[in-house]
């Protein structure tokens, strides 16, 4: 199955794209950065916020100084 949507992708108030991007400094990126891709082409929330009221998004600019370079943040103000 390829559908993203037709999986429940939260756990508690935190969605797949809490976990993937929380990950993002710490594993490899490049496959890290292309998981959240699919994950927001098949219709994950990024400003869907946690139980802390963050977003996904939020942790990302949080994090941008800890990045390889802005074109995840790029690419999800694009689309």
């Amino acid at each position: 199955m390829d559908h993203f949507s037709d999986v429940e992708l939260k756990i508690g108030n935190t969605n797949l794209l809490h976990m993937l991007i929380k990950l993002l400094p710490q594993i490899d990126y490049l496959k890290t950065s292309e998981c959240i891709k699919k994950a927001l082409y098949h219709g994950v929330n990024v400003n869907e916020p946690d139980e802390k009221n963050i977003t996904p998004f939020f942790y990302l600019l949080k994090n941008q100084q800890k990045l390889l370079n802005n074109e995840l943040i790029h690419y999800i103000l694009e689309n």
